[in-house]
């Protein structure tokens, strides 16, 4: 009987989520870190591409599960293009990629070492793809080190050791977080690669201003119209305005204005050498989710 080639990203799905809804999370002081799942969309208007005639608004849509210490996130990115014909990095007479998926499994832990000390620790795997999958994964390997400098202050410092599927990246964690989010009146995060002011009005209703930033990495196909390698770095910093409103206990809706700025497309060779970067002008958007917490 000839044999059958089973797709893997059905399989990663199925072993992922799996892993997410059997293996039992550990406790946490509170309660707080309950299972959870959840949904979202956001949307980024067109931005011009290098300057140029040539534009793009891209809808990512995301699906997550969560049971600390794991997570597994699948994120759909849809782009529509405009004047595509024109992108300086597309064959003549093809198209650019329409879809881009990112599938992530994230295991993370903290705690106390000793005294006001703590330490955290994050392994994620990933796969970035717009069609095929072989090629497509890496992992994150990250830790660092906290200091209670106060009831309601604590700074951090760490790393992240990115291994892509053509080289390795090392970026700095740092971070100083004033007060918990879930206390009543302001509360702030800040640091990199993230930046938040969060206003809890009630134990129901929270306003968030958020800095983010975002850097996926993607295998592009054996057939792409792109002409500058086969695997592609997306950046981008998102800036948004995020109310947070429970009308149960365990919903929570989060609808969201955001502002994308420095969005940028790296092209890479399968050696490991940069090909291009390419950036693209800035552009409003939109962010709405529902969450459900177990």
């Amino acid at each position: 009987m000839p044999s059958r080639r089973v797709p893997l990203l059905p399989v990663l799905l199925a072993v992922a989520l799996a892993a997410v809804l059997l293996v039992p999370a550990p406790a946490r002081a509170g309660g707080e870190d309950s299972p959870s799942v959840s949904a979202g969309e956001q949307y980024t208007a067109r931005g011009s591409v290098a300057g140029g005639p040539a534009a793009a608004s891209v809808a990512r849509t995301s699906l997550i599960a969560s049971a600390l210490p794991f997570t597994l996130e699948y994120d759909l990115d849809r782009y529509s293009w405009r004047d595509a014909d024109r992108l300086p990095f597309v064959r003549a007479g093809r198209e650019p990629w329409k879809t881009l998926h990112l599938l992530t499994l994230d295991l993370d832990y903290a705690g106390k070492l000793v005294g006001k000390t703590g330490f955290f620790t994050e392994l994620e795997g990933y796969s970035g793809f717009e069609s095929e999958t072989a090629g497509s994964l890496g992992a994150n390997l990250s830790g660092g080190l906290t200091y209670q400098l106060l009831p309601d202050l604590t700074a951090g410092a760490g790393a992240t050791l990115e291994l892509r599927p053509v080289d390795r990246v090392l970026s700095p964690i740092l971070m100083l977080n004033w007060r918990d989010a879930s206390s009543e009146g302001f509360s702030a995060s800040l640091g990199y690669p993230e930046n938040t002011l969060a206003y809890r009005l009630n134990p129901a209703l929270d306003f968030r201003l958020a800095q983010t930033y975002d850097d996926s990495f993607y295998r592009l196909a054996d057939d792409s119209g792109v002409d500058r390698g086969r695997y592609l770095e997306v950046m981008d910093t998102v800036v948004g305005l995020y109310a947070d409103y429970s009308p149960l206990p365990h919903l929570t809706c989060t609808i969201g204005l955001q502002y994308t700025l420095g969005r940028r497309f790296d092209f890479y060779g399968s050696d490991g050498n940069k090909r291009d970067a390419v950036s693209f002008g800035s552009a409003p958007g939109g962010y709405i989710s529902v969450n459900y917490a177990f």
